[in-house]
Parts: C-alpha cells; sequence; structure tokens
C-alpha cells in the first residue's frame, strides 16, 4: 500500500506545536513504519495560542512542512466548541482562526461536526459551505461517532446525508471503527463510497477497542485497513495514534 502517513501533532497531547515537531520529525509506529512530517496538522491538543507571527516563524524554520489546522485549535481567544453547529456563535474565534490560516499558507482545513443541540444537519452543512467561501480554500466536516454528547454525524444515515451533501469531509476510520462497533453494524459499501471520493481531503487514523476515541497507535490491521486502497488518492492521511502516551491496538 502506497500511502504517505503523515503526522497529526495532537498525537503530542500537551506539547506546543514547535516541541511537537521536533519530535514528530523522527516518529514512527508499529503498523505504519516512519511517519511524514510533509503535511502537518496543527490540533486542539496542542497548547499555545497561536498567531500570524508564529506561523511566520515556523514556516521559516521548517520549510519542508506544509502546515493545516483543525478543528478547535488554539488561536488567540481559543473556545473549547467552536466547530460546525456553532459558527455564527464565535465570529471573534473565527476571524482568527481565518488570519491565521493565510498566514501558515494551509492548503486545507476540517472541523468536527459538533453537538446535535446546537444544530441540525442542514446547518452544519451549510456553514462548512460559507466557511470554505470566506477561507478560500477546501474546508471539511469530520464526522464523528456515538456518544452521550450527542454528536452530529454520528449515525450510518447521517453519514450517508454527508456523503450526499456534496460538502467535503474528512474520515476518522478510528470514529468509524466506534460506529461499527456501538451499532453492531458495518456498512463496506458506504465506506468506500466516502473514502474513495474526490471530496474525502483527509482521512485519520488511529486506534481503539470501539468504545471511545482513546487514540491508540495501530500495531495490527484493523478491518477496515484494506478500503484505504480504495482511498481518494489526493486526500491526505493524518495519524493521530498518541506518542507521548503510546498504546497499541
Amino acid at each position: 500500500m502506497n500511502i504517505r502517513f503523515n503526522v497529526s501533532l495532537g498525537a503530542w497531547r500537551g506539547l506546543r506545536v514547535k516541541t511537537a515537531l521536533a519530535e514528530a520529525r523522527n516518529s514512527s509506529e508499529p503498523l505504519l513504519g516512519a511517519l511524514s512530517v510533509e503535511h502537518v496538522q496543527i490540533c486542539p491538543q496542542n497548547p499555545g495560542n497561536l498567531t500570524p507571527k508564529d506561523a511566520d516563524e515556523l514556516i521559516s524554520d521548517n520549510p519542508d512542512v506544509k502546515f493545516r489546522l483543525h478543528a478547535n485549535v488554539h488561536v488567540e481567544d481559543w473556545t473549547v466548541d467552536a466547530d460546525a453547529s456553532t459558527y455564527d456563535r464565535y465570529p471573534d474565534y473565527f476571524d482568527r482562526l481565518v488570519e491565521v490560516s493565510e498566514a501558515f499558507r494551509s492548503p486545507a482545513y476540517t472541523w468536527h461536526a459538533g453537538h446535535r443541540k446546537n444544530a441540525s444537519l442542514e446547518d452544519i452543512f451549510e456553514n462548512t459551505r460559507t466557511l470554505e467561501d470566506r477561507m478560500g480554500i477546501p474546508v471539511g466536516i469530520e464526522g464523528m461517532y456515538p456518544s452521550r454528547a450527542e454528536y452530529l454525524i454520528s449515525t450510518w444515515d447521517e453519514y450517508e446525508a454527508l456523503f450526499r451533501s456534496g460538502v467535503k469531509y474528512a474520515i476518522d476510520l478510528s470514529h468509524i471503527n466506534i460506529l461499527a462497533h456501538q451499532t453492531g453494524e458495518r456498512k463496506d459499501h458506504l465506506l468506500v463510497k466516502l473514502l474513495s471520493s474526490d471530496r474525502c481531503i483527509e482521512i485519520h487514523l488511529s486506534g481503539n477497542t470501539g468504545d471511545s476515541d482513546t487514540h491508540g497507535q495501530l500495531a495490527h490491521e484493523p478491518w477496515w485497513w484494506h478500503m484505504l486502497s480504495c482511498a481518494n488518492p489526493q486526500a491526505t492521511v493524518f495519524t493521530e495514534g498518541g506518542q507521548t502516551r503510546p498504546f497499541f491496538f
């Protein structure tokens, strides 16, 4: 399987971006082997409010890296639940997100679907289209999984609706594993459709036992592994397997 596995700095939970990136340059995982820093995703697990100045310095120090932001990443006035369901609620946060993303010259941005109490499916699809127009880069929704948090895009029917919506998206295969485990149902044909579409702009990998999103490193091929061969070749693949406190699945 000829896939480049890029690092999500969220795998270095609690480390600031500069420190996490230094660690990432010599990182590996049992199943994936040596990891790539051609594309690097900055995540909310990395503390420190990013500014355009930080972006300039990181680009200058790491000219070989393409940076992109993910979810409610820490920018100035970071907020915990800024996502596709609360876009209208946090205008200052998203103003700064757009500014910092532009400073990083990011090729794309992905955000979480958010909570059912805050929006409908059509709301988050429309918010994604709006933010994509505003940022001028691909913006995708990351699908979620069944939880007491009552996430949007956490059922197979909602993943089907995401596919039909026409918006871009990220498929987190560890989230799909939770969905399959919690429902006792796999929809391999739908998953192949989602992965192979040109609207799939990111694929996220990590391991879990199907009970919660524990971000384990992958040591063995999971049930969805062979489906990666069908993935959109233009999608960027990120591993989120925890590096600061590794455990394996």
